[in-house]
């Protein structure tokens, strides 16, 4: 288990981004908000592209409240960058324009799915626990 350290508004780790292709593997690393309660990661879909990604599908994703809207899927992979590299697959929805000044996207559940993660809101504590591997 590894502690990591809390941004101010909530848990906020660097991610690796990287793509699935491993001859010509691209990796960046940006921060992104851990959203346990979004089945889907998705970032500002600039990121993606300067990273030389190609849509591969479109979903529907919506926000709160809001009408779900079409928008297209990145096949990528994820990795919390403090912690022994561990990729895992995922889709990742690339949203124009979806940023804010702490963080550049949310993972949500299709990456949480394979960790254990906690955090402690008081504290400000996070930790994540990798499974063990087959």
């Amino acid at each position: 288990m590894e502690n990591l350290a809390l941004r101010e508004n909530g848990p906020i780790l660097d991610m690796i981004i990287a793509s699935r292709d491993e001859e010509n593997r691209v990796e960046r690393r940006y921060p992104l908000l851990f959203d346990t309660g979004s089945g889907a990661s998705a970032v500002d879909e600039s990121l993606l592209l300067d990273m030389g990604l190609v849509a591969r599908n479109y979903g529907e994703l919506g926000f709160g409240r809001e009408k779900k809207k079409t928008y297209p899927l990145y096949a990528a992979q994820l990795s919390i960058a403090d912690v022994p590299s561990r990729f895992f697959r995922v889709f990742i929805f690339g949203i124009p324009g979806y940023s804010s000044d702490l963080y550049r996207g949310i993972v949500g559940r299709d990456f949480l799915q394979h960790v254990k993660f906690s955090y402690d809101g008081v504290n400000g504590d996070v930790s994540v626990t990798y499974p063990r591997r087959r």
